[in-house]
């Protein structure tokens, strides 16, 4: 039987958007991770601040900014595993959603090259982009726009 011909009554999450879904939970435990960090940081460092070397120069940051970007690094991965949770119920705002939380890890991940480097910032950049690309396929956008009954 094909996808096509499968009653409505019991539909089922395309992988695609299955394979988001999971990008989003491994996204947001990345990002909370980093996020742990630079709370770590902002708290247990150094009173004043940091001198953040940057190319050819430097610049100095207090450290309730690195406690800061922490807090809403964490916040950010938990609005993420809401919205994860929220996708077998569907819901054309969901998907956009989802879309523009991709979009917003890819910046909190770039974000995060401030305190952890370029390494560590390219797993959550990569499943960011790969969550923005899943669900703006037309299979997801199918799952997402289907009568609920």
């Amino acid at each position: 039987m094909r996808q096509t011909d499968r009653p409505t009554g019991s539909p089922r999450m395309p992988a695609d958007t299955k394979g988001a879904r999971r990008l989003i939970f491994a996204t947001a435990g990345l990002l909370a991770l980093g996020g742990a960090g630079f709370i770590q940081q902002g708290l247990v460092g150094s009173n004043q601040g940091y001198t953040i070397p940057f190319s050819d120069t430097s610049f100095w940051v207090r450290t309730g900014v690195f406690a800061t970007i922490g807090f809403l690094l964490v916040s950010f991965s938990a609005a993420g595993i809401i919205l994860a949770f929220r996708f077998v119920s569907g819901g054309p705002g969901l998907r956009v959603g989802g879309i523009a939380w991709g979009i917003l890890g890819i910046v909190a991940a770039l974000t995060m090259w401030l305190y952890a480097g370029v390494l560590f910032i390219i797993p959550p950049l990569i499943t960011a982009c790969l969550v923005v690309e899943r669900l703006a396929q037309e299979e997801s956008g199918d799952w997402f726009r289907r009568s609920r009954n």
